[in-house]
């Protein structure tokens, strides 16, 4: 059981640093701080994902649980997005009118921090069979 609450402290703690270097008023900016450590160096960019690298170890310590795989699905999803998104508005310069509006929209404060609320139960169910 400690190591449950270790392990989603843990991934909590990782995900609040995300959240601190990538939080902004709106999609674009966020993008833009992306596209700047990208530019940078692109292993910087993908160490500055160290939850990605945790939902990894989760399912190797986990034998490949379904929900620890659901967890490194989403979080590679999540980082081939940003690659994408940035490679689309930054790179080629083909964004829509639709999604320059979406892009430009103001996100709320809370809206940030679902992820630490969303990934801990991936954790806990990836867990369970273990205790």
């Amino acid at each position: 059981m400690e190591l449950l609450v270790t392990l989603i402290l843990l991934s909590i703690t990782l995900e609040l640093f995300e959240i601190s270097w990538q939080k902004d008023e709106n999609m674009l900016k966020m993008l833009s701080k992306m596209h700047q450590i990208y530019q940078k160096n692109i292993f910087l960019f993908l160490i500055m994902h160290p939850n990605f690298y945790f939902a990894l170890f989760l399912a190797v310590i986990t034998n490949a649980s379904v929900a620890s795989l659901a967890y490194v699905f989403i979080k590679t999803v999540d980082v081939g997005l940003k690659f994408v998104m940035m490679d689309m508005v930054f790179n080629k310069q083909d964004v829509s009118p639709e999604m320059a509006l979406v892009l430009e929209t103001k996100i709320q404060p809370y809206m940030v921090f679902l992820s630490v609320v969303i990934y801990p139960p991936f954790i806990y169910f990836a867990l369970l069979p273990q205790f």
